[in-house]
């Protein structure tokens, strides 16, 4: 992506306080990412971790958004951990041209956001907001990067990616867009794809064992991709899935991936894994690389230990530390 098609926009406070302590690596981890359908448009949003280490702390980051008014989009993220959120309230008018203007405010914690933070609601707090950038006009498709918090210690950002793309329009009853487009973005210099930048994907995964429904997969919702997945079932423990060999930090080859499923055997019981997404890039079958943990449990507080949860890392060392 080209300088021409990506604006920086800085709003930025300190990142230090939702980090976990682990050394500096270079690329970025993708936390999370979404959308909302407007009045004619979908606003896309991305929000990632660069570098990826130190990482957030273990399960506590997540986010969400309330759509009160129109156009208008109230962005809250939150650390349960330490119990603080942030974000932004972001209008976007559209103007002639297929252009977009684009006007960030200070967070309104509407009623629904409110909720989301749980019954103690009071215990969380805000951090500070600096001051936003000038309303900006982008282009359909034009892709703005808002960094939202900073770490000058360990050279961190946090940064959400948005893009703005017009919805359907119709010729008789044939559809001439297609609002389910994805939207993603990159950091960092190009280079040539190489075989470590290979990555799976799991969205909505459904969770068999041994031919039985594990029924708390049916409460699993979300997606997670990266050069590793993992995916933890109650009472079982953690699996981490890759499509390379790692030899030395574990894993053992145990199953395959074709299409949306994939299957593997550890202890002498069969998994099988149905994904809402294609979990691996391709139309081939490949080999499945797993490591299992059977001790390990989601470690952040309120964590529900008794529903399927899913999440990804760029690399095994991430998780493995």
């Amino acid at each position: 992506m080209t300088d021409t098609n990506r604006r920086t926009l800085v709003a930025a406070c300190t990142l230090a306080m939702l980090i976990a302590t682990a050394p500096v690596s270079a690329q970025s981890r993708r936390i999370e990412r979404g959308f909302v359908q407007m009045q004619g448009f979908t606003f896309s949003w991305e929000t990632q971790l660069n570098p990826p280490t130190p990482p957030l702390a273990d399960g506590s980051f997540f986010g969400t958004f309330d759509e009160v008014l129109p156009n208008q989009v109230h962005r809250m993220l939150m650390d349960r951990v330490k119990r603080v959120y942030f974000g932004y309230t972001v209008v976007v008018e559209p103007q002639a041209g297929l252009t977009f203007r684009i006007t960030f405010y200070p967070l309104t914690l509407t009623e629904q956001l409110r909720q989301r933070l749980g019954d103690d609601a009071a215990a969380w707090k805000p951090l500070p907001s600096t001051k936003f950038p000038a309303p900006q006009t982008i282009r359909n498709g034009e892709v703005l990067e808002l960094n939202l918090l900073s770490n000058d210690n360990w050279g961190q950002r946090l940064t959400e990616f948005m893009s703005v793309q017009v919805g359907p329009r119709r010729e008789g009853f044939a559809r001439l867009d297609d609002t389910s487009r994805e939207f993603s973005s990159a950091v960092g210099a190009p280079r040539d794809f190489a075989v470590s930048d290979a990555f799976l994907r799991l969205r909505d995964p459904r969770v068999f064992i041994n031919g039985r429904f594990e029924e708390s997969s049916a409460r699993t919702l979300g997606e997670e991709s990266g050069g590793v997945v993992w995916i933890y079932i109650p009472t079982r423990g953690r699996f981490l899935l890759a499509m390379i060999p790692n030899p030395k930090q574990g894993f053992a080859r145990a199953g395959e991936i074709r299409g949306t499923s994939l299957r593997f055997t550890v202890g002498g019981n069969t998994y099988s894994v149905n994904s809402g997404a294609g979990i691996a890039p391709g139309i081939a079958a490949y080999n499945l690389y797993v490591l299992h943990q059977p001790e390990w449990r989601p470690s952040y507080p309120n964590a529900n230990l008794d529903v399927v949860t899913i999440g990804a890392a760029d690399r095994v060392d991430y998780l493995l530390k």
